[in-house]
């Protein structure tokens, strides 16, 4: 076996021998695939004793059945566009099959249109349909299923980047056909939904993040709406003192309301004013572009796990009792995507890789890691122990005047599907490189930070095979430029002011960096 507990989880967790539920089942595993890698953004159990996972394999969506012991027993490639897909959601359905949406790119007409998939137990398409709408932009991110069978998918809308990014939420039947859809939008903010949630009332509970300037911190919010997808509140939600918040998930249980953010749990009432915290210090705090958003699963025992980090910082796997009140934390060895448990409660997570050190060497494609542990979070290979520590911020609710209109079309739309060639490995993801800097690493600065128009990236050497990517807050990629020479300008000024992450990649060396556009 493959044991790789990188240098960079060492830092951060102390290990220790764990206790193993004799009557679970754990292993890890590594899924490769050559040329282009492969990348996971959601896993869901499946009807049968094993598990699905959704993502991107070059420019293919791609759905992979896995059995109890994590081999696989098929795979597919689903490609609606030659430039670019990914699917960023999956669910079960009650009547056995599987629904996962994403995001189609059309960088010709500079935009994305959301398709939605019905699968059957072995990934046979029963339906397909997309979602667009002249020059806008759909990008799906999140689907449930509600408790009369329809379907609810909901994501991110926008124009060029020229207008400020709104929500969009779109119901539809078991068999694809558009019940309705809206978009929301506040005129001093763009809008990030992460998750949603069915409430006791028929409506639904949409919560993310929002972004007004770059001098203010992005707050979480929750907006609830009615039956009909018409606003029945919206409040946007910050610490004390204030820093970047963003709302990862709803967990709902009996008439209890919890927002689960980056900072910890708020428990809200039916308005969603804010009851109590339970807030901790050093949590993951900021998304980072092109990786998957946080995950919570609700356990069967009514506890939940909060997943949350990246391949270039730490990941934590937070295991909540049904009150809020932490119960175990651990470190993960990927960057965490997504999380379930099976049906003998033992808890998957899917992740990517590789982690990501600062040694220079040759470039190294994406990897999806499978970790399955017991139902006591026991550390093995690629899990450890952390620690984190509560602090006495407070949550602050506010708010938010929102706009409703309806939105996009549904139409149907027939993927190209392939069988693709997998190796799976026993193991955890490769760690590159090293904690330590190197002496031939080269130096990159980035000036001026803010800029207007023109941002220069310059290196002391010429990087080796390095490429510029600029991304939103969204993570969408919206500018990619090669670094042939030490010094590249940028022009950024048809960009819309706001917060940016700019990638310099070369070889296995990935650097990010916050860029603020006025």
């Amino acid at each position: 076996m493959k044991n790789i507990l990188p240098l960079l989880l060492l830092l951060m967790t102390v290990i220790r021998p764990g206790i193993t539920n004799a009557q679970q089942n754990t292993f890890s595993k590594v899924i490769d695939y050559s040329p282009g890698g492969i990348t996971v953004f959601d896993i869901s159990q499946a009807w049968d004793d094993g598990f699905l996972i959704a993502g991107n394999v070059e420019n293919n969506n791609v759905v992979i059945k896995m059995d109890t012991s994590g081999n696989p027993q098929w795979k597919k490639g689903y490609n609606f566009s030659q430039y670019g897909n990914s699917l960023r959601a999956l669910t079960q359905t009650y009547d056995s099959n599987y629904v996962t949406v994403g995001t189609i790119s059309d960088p010709l007409n500079s935009i994305q249109q959301t398709v939605c998939m019905k699968l059957n137990e072995n990934g046979e398409v029963l339906w397909s349909k997309m979602l667009s709408g002249g020059n806008k932009s759909f990008a799906a991110l999140k689907v449930i299923q509600t408790a009369d069978s329809t379907l609810f998918v909901t994501g991110t809308v926008s124009i060029n980047y020229t207008t400020p990014i709104g929500i969009f939420a779109a119901y539809l039947d078991q068999e694809g056909n558009l019940l309705w859809s809206r978009e929301y939008a506040c005129v001093d903010r763009s809008l990030y939904p992460a998750s949603a949630k069915q409430t006791a009332d028929g409506g639904i509970l949409i919560t993310g993040h929002d972004y007004r300037s770059y001098s203010l911190p992005m707050g979480a919010f929750l907006l609830k709406l009615d039956y009909s997808g018409l606003i029945s509140w919206f409040n946007h939600y910050a610490v004390t003192p204030e820093k970047n918040s963003f709302g990862v998930d709803v967990v709902l249980s009996g008439d209890q309301i919890l927002l689960i953010t980056n900072h910890g749990v708020t428990k809200v009432d039916n308005t969603g004013s804010v009851v109590w915290s339970k807030l901790y210090h050093n949590l993951y705090s900021q998304y980072i572009f092109d990786s998957p958003t946080p995950k919570v699963k609700v356990l069967t025992n009514g506890d939940f796990i909060l997943l949350m980090g990246d391949v270039f910082l730490v990941s934590y796997l937070l295991h909540f009792d049904s009150a809020g009140n932490l119960i175990a934390e651990r470190g993960l060895a990927l960057g965490p995507a997504s999380i379930t448990e099976t049906k003998n409660k033992e808890i998957i997570i899917a992740g990517n890789g590789p982690l990501i050190g600062v040694k220079t060497g040759s470039r190294s494609d994406p990897q999806i890691g499978i970790i399955q542990t017991d139902s006591v979070l026991s550390v093995g290979d690629c899990i450890g122990e952390t620690y984190i520590f509560p602090v006495k911020d407070t949550m602050v609710a506010s708010p938010i005047i929102g706009t409703t209109a309806e939105a996009g079309i549904l139409s149907d739309v027939t993927p190209i599907i392939s069988h693709l060639n997998l190796t799976v490995r026993n193991g955890c993801v490769d760690f590159i490189g090293s904690v330590a800097e190197l002496p031939k690493q080269p130096e990159i600065q980035i000036y001026p930070n803010p800029v207007k128009s023109i941002l220069t990236v310059e290196s002391k050497q010429v990087p080796e095979e390095a490429e510029i990517s600029l991304y939103d807050a969204r993570m969408q990629l919206v500018l990619q430029h090669p670094m042939k020479l030490t010094i590249e300008a940028l022009n950024v000024s048809h960009l819309p002011a706001g917060i940016y992450f700019l990638k310099v990649a070369s070889g296995r060396v990935s650097g990010v960096v916050k860029v603020i556009i006025e």
